[in-house]
């Protein structure tokens, strides 16, 4: 149990600084999007060879293309903060974990409980209000397209951490129903005495 233990440990680790590498990740990908937002229209102004733009030189069908970058950029920007919330809660959830020295507690089959149901409500509402954002750029600017979110994947994440808190909260009511002392016997009752019988004549 012990060596079980201690892996199960050792990937909540591994899986804590994943977490805060995604983290940082998400923060970097989420500011360049949205500056990427606000320098699109400047950006093609000046990407000029010739009098002609850089998109134009790819051809006539890419003459929309920097309005459609704005639907994808917004789209994306709101998939990538998403994710990014998702992975600080893991984080936490997971160095938690690690103070505790055992996800066998029902404060860390709590924790992974509330990550479950914030990954499953982040996930959809997400790829929800990108697909929005999508559609409704897409339609201001007179262009047509289809969205495919990216958060698919942590919603089955959703799903595991909701059956690993059903495993922690069995796990530690086991441990716990296995720690409590053996109830004492009752004290047996004194015999009574018979009374006497009287002699036969």
């Amino acid at each position: 149990m012990n060596k079980t233990l201690s892996t199960i440990q050792t990937l909540a680790k591994v899986a804590k600084i994943i977490c805060k590498v995604l983290f940082i990740l998400g923060i970097i990908g989420s500011a360049g999007m949205l500056l990427g937002i606000v320098t699109l229209p400047f950006a093609s102004a000046a990407l000029k060879i010739g009098g002609v733009s850089v998109y134009g030189l790819l051809g006539p069908d890419a003459a929309a293309l920097p309005k459609t970058v704005y639907a994808t950029l917004g789209a994306a920007f709101v998939e990538c903060v998403c994710a990014t919330v998702l992975a600080k809660f893991a984080e936490l959830c997971f160095n938690h974990q690690c103070e505790a020295g055992t996800p066998f507690t029902l404060g860390c089959a709590n924790e992974y409980k509330r990550l479950g149901i914030l990954t499953l409500c982040l996930s959809l509402g997400g790829a929800i209000v990108a697909g929005i954002v999508y559609t409704v750029v897409m339609t201001v600017i007179g262009e047509t397209g289809s969205y495919e979110s990216a958060l698919g994947g942590e919603f089955a994440f959703g799903v595991m951490f909701l059956v690993l808190s059903l495993v922690f909260r069995y796990g530690a009511e086991s441990f716990a129903a296995a720690a409590m002392p053996a109830p004492a016997p009752a004290p047996m009752a004194a015999p009574v005495p018979e009374p006497p019988t009287e002699a036969q004549p």
